[in-house]
């Protein structure tokens, strides 16, 4: 069956008269195949401080010539409540009364506002707008391209342009001449217009090239004198597990002896960080100082079915199932194991664990990473992995911090949230839903992936000791105890600027958790299944580098 209309001209790009509230953004003449009639739509942008009500607009029609077909057609639309910003109009077929119509040219007459004041047009003309310059064009050089970003902000995808009175902000945003700053994003003009110079951008990327590969020099010569304490370590491990075997006999077991040694003496060298609270899809756990846990929220797969567990030093709750490791070095877990997330029972020699929506990561001693659940998009694919120290476990993917600050990721890359290639100086990592949050030595922080909620927008955070990723939000706590959040607010769980004294943060899904130096915990977000009943609890562990 043949399509019911069919496109007979578009206008090539958008419009603008000096000094119009709106911008004509695109334009059509649909033919209807059953009856033969034209309609026209047009899509409006509005670029107006006020908010409009109304809008005049004339249509002059032109046959397959360009000739003209007589008498214009006017039409109004009514009742709107445009911002600026706001786009309207791209739902409405305008009849055009001449089927012979192939071509038009678009006018708006007049603007009316909600206080009734008006806009006309003059003997200003309705000319097309220049296209937006992507830095791709401007900048066939990557490394031009990054440089521009890291000098104006990571929201840059255009070279600043202006014209008229108008001017491109490099966020892709239309403001006006008197305008100094853009209205989205805050960059300023004159700035921008500074920063738009080749050979200063060469420069800056010649001198930060400099400093990223001093400190990568340093952080190597670090790592190589911490390899060879290491393998002292180790050494001494292995010379004192032979003796223990041999006073000990066989009784103990020979192999698991020194296995147990080296796993012990693995993590005095490392040093890695437990987790005593997690905030997972509706629910939250926290590790008491003696080894026990706590759950609060949904239950239904037996997720908070934990009071048992004892010898734990750290725990990660996600989706609908909570793992824990124990002293020893091993993994316990409770909930779903609808895709064998739970699986962990035969895992030794763990350091650190992630759970994720449906899946579960474990760090061993020796560097290398042991996942286990649902893999459809290769978020379990990381038997390659080696030299990591921490991992994180989002909704469908997985993040692995190395030694030397680089990051590596699997799994699902629709949002970007794996595009971590290029992060250097890297100290911790948090994978969220969609999106995924670096944080640098210096305190600043990275993110990448699905940033519809604003959830990535942390390029301003500063003096951050701690990130974490929840659904669509990203928390942030810094060295003097206070917390800091972007994303969705939807539930309020980024209402967190009054906390204190705060010495741990996790991000869940729709909340957030925070331990205070005291062993206490606060919670704000949705609270539908009791997740964020957390205000009786005492006595949680305080990490060792927060104490």
């Amino acid at each position: 069956m043949s399509e019911r209309f069919s496109k007979v001209f578009a206008l090539s790009g958008s419009l603008y008269a000096a000094g119009a509230p709106v911008v004509i953004s695109a334009g059509a003449l649909l033919k209807d195949n059953q009856s033969g009639n034209i309609y026209a739509q047009l899509k409006f942008c509005s670029i107006s401080k006020q908010r409009i009500k109304a809008v005049h607009i004339i249509i002059t029609p032109f046959d397959t010539a360009g000739q003209s077909l007589g008498t214009a057609t006017e039409y109004q639309y009514l009742d709107l409540n445009a911002e600026r910003g706001a786009e309207f109009g791209q739902k409405v077929p305008i009849l055009v009364p001449d089927n012979h119509t192939r071509s038009f040219s678009i006018t708006v007459d007049e603007v009316i506002f909600q206080d009734n004041s008006k806009w006309k047009i003059g003997n200003e003309a309705w000319e097309p707008l220049p296209a937006h310059v992507s830095l791709v064009d401007a900048f066939p050089d990557e490394n031009i391209r990054r440089q521009f970003q890291l000098d104006i902000g990571k929201s840059a995808s255009y070279i600043p342009t202006e014209h008229k009175d108008l001017w491109y902000c490099a966020c892709g945003a239309l403001n006006h001449a008197e305008e100094s700053t853009c209205t989205k994003c805050g960059l300023e003009l004159k700035s921008l217009l500074a920063a738009n110079q080749p050979e200063l951008l060469q420069r800056h990327y010649e001198q930060r090239k400099a400093e990223e590969d001093a400190k990568k020099a340093e952080i190597q010569a670090k790592k190589a004198e911490a390899a060879k304490r290491r393998a002292g370590q180790i050494k001494k491990a292995s010379i004192l597990g032979v003796s223990l075997i041999l006073i000990a006999g066989i009784i103990f077991g020979g192999y698991s002896l020194i296995s147990t040694l080296r796993y012990k003496k693995a993590v005095e060298a490392f040093g890695y960080e437990t987790t005593t609270i997690s905030a997972g899809y509706y629910h939250t756990v926290g590790l008491k100082t003696d080894g026990t846990v706590v759950a609060v929220g949904g239950n239904t797969y037996g997720q908070c079915n934990v009071n048992e567990w004892e010898k734990v030093i750290s725990i990660s709750a996600d989706g609908p199932h909570v793992v824990a490791l124990k002293s020893d070095g091993t993994v316990v877990a409770a909930g779903s194991n609808r895709y064998g997330q739970s699986n962990v029972n035969r895992w030794k020699y763990i350091v650190a664990i992630s759970a994720g929506s449906s899946h579960t990561i474990g760090l061993k001693s020796d560097g290398t990473v042991v996942a286990t659940g649902w893999d459809n998009f290769g978020q379990c694919d990381v038997s390659e992995w080696t030299d990591v120290v921490s991992v994180s476990a989002g909704s469908l993917h997985t993040v692995g911090l190395k030694s030397d600050g680089t990051v590596v990721a699997v799994g699902n890359n629709i949002d970007g949230q794996c595009d971590v290639q290029e992060w250097t100086d890297i100290v911790a990592v948090s994978a969220g839903y969609s999106h995924t949050v670096g944080l640098r030595s210096d305190g600043t922080v990275v993110a990448v992936g699905n940033n519809s909620k604003g959830q990535c927008s942390v390029q301003e955070w500063t003096d951050i000791v701690a990130v974490s990723a929840g659904c669509l939000h990203t928390v942030g706590l810094r060295s003097d105890g206070t917390v800091v959040a972007v994303g969705s607010n939807r539930d309020g769980q980024c209402y967190v600027t009054g906390w204190k004294d705060i010495v741990a943060i996790s991000a869940g899904y729709y909340h957030t958790v925070c331990l205070k130096s005291n062993g206490t915990v606060v919670a704000i977000g949705q609270n539908g299944l009791g997740e964020c009943n957390v205000g009786r609890w005492t006595d949680i562990r305080v990490p060792e580098n927060r104490k």
